[in-house]
């Protein structure tokens, strides 16, 4: 979902025989149709898996995705402000250092906010992450969300109005 009578879509697409991927963007709106295709992901350095979008009423707009690269494996995030005609993502940026990534999760609201939240392998156990962005600050600092005594998986997030975030998630024990 995205702005006031718009939606989003987004995919990834496997761009050579080297199984690299390129992520995109389309937008519909309503009475309009399809329109605004972005390529949100310019290099095609790695393979690119969990491309998930969201957007909010302002038609400010956000990515994020894993990607594996040989330079390692992170998680990416990518904004675009308003969208309009001519308007361009900006530059992706990593979020994580490299990490195994098992699922990630995005929402936005309408104060231009955004939130992810992933799944991240470890030891002993798979723990959840979160990060928040902030217009005209970024991404604040990732923390763990979860009590580290199972693993964790299955996330999902919802944002409201108002800027509050709630993230559910499956929490699996051995007990």
């Amino acid at each position: 979902s995205s702005g006031k009578d718009q939606m989003i879509a987004g995919w990834a697409l496997a761009s050579d025989a080297t199984s690299n991927s390129r992520a995109y963007t389309s937008h519909y709106g309503f009475g309009w149709g399809w329109f605004f295709t972005h390529d949100v992901d310019i290099a095609a350095d790695g393979q690119i898996s969990f491309f998930r979008v969201a957007g909010n009423p302002d038609s400010s707009e956000f990515a994020v995705w894993y990607k594996i690269t040989s330079q390692g494996n992170r998680i990416y995030a990518n904004h675009i402000a308003n969208l309009n005609v001519g308007a361009q993502w900006e530059t992706a940026q990593p979020l994580t250092d490299s990490v195994t990534v098992l699922d990630l999760a995005t929402s936005a609201n309408a104060l231009g906010e955004a939130f992810v939240i992933w799944v991240q392998s470890g030891i002993p156990y798979n723990r959840l992450y979160s990060r928040k962005y902030t217009p005209g600050t970024g991404w604040e600092v990732a923390q763990a969300i979860d009590d580290n005594t199972g693993n964790s998986e299955l996330p999902r997030i919802a944002t409201d109005k108002s800027g509050n975030a709630i993230a559910v998630w499956q929490h699996v024990t051995s007990s």
